[in-house]
């Protein structure tokens, strides 16, 4: 980063401190950015293969009546009496079982109900599902926090490499093709990986910005601030349609409503299919029903005082401003659920994109090395002696703030190597 060579032209040098720029922070990306390529690619398939992996529990064969939901619930508590039982999902396909999760020991359990027999399917610990797994492992690295901004500033950086990419790419008066939009066969293997990684780069920038940028809503600093910036702005989702809300009962010396009253009072307004129900919790917790199918336009929230079922609070997906809803239709576009086998074929051919981009950055910097080196693109100038790359590198760190204390913390690690260099 802090290079100079002051007899260079000034678009060459700036050429090469880009050059610099991409190898460094390619480097550092690669085993991330592919292990978030690899995990990425499989979390797509979580609709597909969670119902195969666990079809024993999750599946019963069809009866002439249900039971009611409160029986359900009795079945589960009466099988484990020193859970705490929180939340009920109940699916429209007649032949899933209903899904009853508890608390025990700060782990989740997931307790399956045959809806017409009252017999206990299965239990299945919910961190311990293998696309928990993978999503804990793309979202953190398994690692908490820390593997969260690990992650967050490897996608980040990866911006930037897209950006200098394409600046490395950019014909700059070539009057041939070869090597600008198809890579140039025949001239030899250091060629060959250049020109592939650079034209595969170029052709699939956008749906992978795409990608990390509908991606970042997850992050801490990042999804942090938008998240801060959409309430500060009156852009945030509505309050019935929060995965942890606040709404509370009045207090009754009246026993609670059952939960098949409460699923009656949410039938009419509505609320019917795949649902979601969060058992009140404690004297003042309310009923809370979640209705998130594919089709965005039929999201449906509400919540009912425990002890009269009166409405708290509901919201529709005509509610969410429009700042929320781009957030949401980011997520879902992320998870390639927006707009059915296509959007998951695309965000497919993205992850495997960034695997093959990130795994011929590796095989044409190998190429090019001389044997024993390194080989570090030549030197070029320094970013405060460059207007336009001071400019990028301000906006980069104003709107990637991990990316500009990472840029901080490597310009002072290398003053203080220089110093030091020069006190011997």
């Amino acid at each position: 980063f802090a290079t100079i060579a002051p007899n260079e032209n000034g678009n060459k040098a700036i050429y090469c401190t880009v050059w610099r720029i991409h190898l460094y922070a390619g480097l550092f990306v690669i085993p991330v950015v592919l292990l978030l390529a690899v995990t990425g690619g499989i979390y797509l398939f979580k609709p597909h293969l969670e119902p195969i992996l666990y079809q024993d529990a999750w599946f019963t064969e069809i009866g002439e009546t249900r039971l009611p939901i409160d029986q359900q619930l009795v079945r589960a508590r009466d099988a484990y009496p020193q859970k705490r039982f929180t939340n009920i999902q109940i699916f429209a396909n007649p032949a899933r079982t209903t899904e009853i999760s508890a608390r025990h020991n700060d782990q989740t359990q997931l307790i399956y109900v045959d809806p017409y027999s009252g017999a206990i399917k299965g239990q299945i610990d919910r961190d311990q599902m293998f696309m928990r797994r993978v999503r804990n492992l793309h979202g953190e690295l398994m690692l908490g926090t820390f593997g969260s901004a690990i992650v967050e500033l490897a996608a980040c950086w990866t911006v930037v490499l897209l950006a200098s990419g394409i600046y490395l790419w950019f014909p700059r008066g070539r009057s041939k093709w070869a090597g600008v939009f198809w890579p140039r066969f025949g001239s030899g293997k250091r060629i060959f990986w250049k020109d592939f990684h650079a034209v595969l780069g170029v052709y699939s920038s956008i749906v992978i910005l795409t990608l990390i940028m509908t991606g970042l809503p997850w992050s801490n600093v990042w999804g942090g601030a938008l998240k801060s910036t959409l309430a500060a702005t009156g852009q945030a989702q509505p309050a019935a349609a929060s995965r942890r809300p606040k709404f509370q009962s009045t207090v009754s010396a009246e026993p609670a409503i059952p939960v098949s009253k409460a699923l009656e009072i949410a039938a009419a307004h509505g609320m019917t299919g795949d649902l979601s129900i969060k058992l009140p919790r404690g004297k003042k917790g309310a009923y809370s029903f979640a209705q998130r199918p594919l089709d965005l336009s039929q999201h449906r929230f509400l919540h009912l005082d425990q002890y009269t079922g009166a409405v708290l609070s509901k919201a529709t997906w005509a509610d969410f401003p429009v700042g929320a809803a781009a957030q949401t239709i980011g997520i879902r576009l992320h998870q390639g659920e927006l707009f059915g086998v296509a959007n998951l074929v695309i965000m497919l051919l993205a992850c495997v994109a960034l695997g093959i981009i990130t795994v011929s950055g590796i095989v044409m910097w190998w190429c090019r090395r001389p044997k024993g080196q390194f080989a570090a693109p030549p030197q070029g100038v320094r970013i405060t002696r460059s207007k336009p790359m001071l400019v990028m590198t301000i906006l980069f760190a104003i709107f990637f703030p991990l990316v500009g204390a990472s840029v901080v913390v490597f310009v002072a690690g290398e003053q203080l190597v220089n110093r030091s260099g020069k006190t011997e």
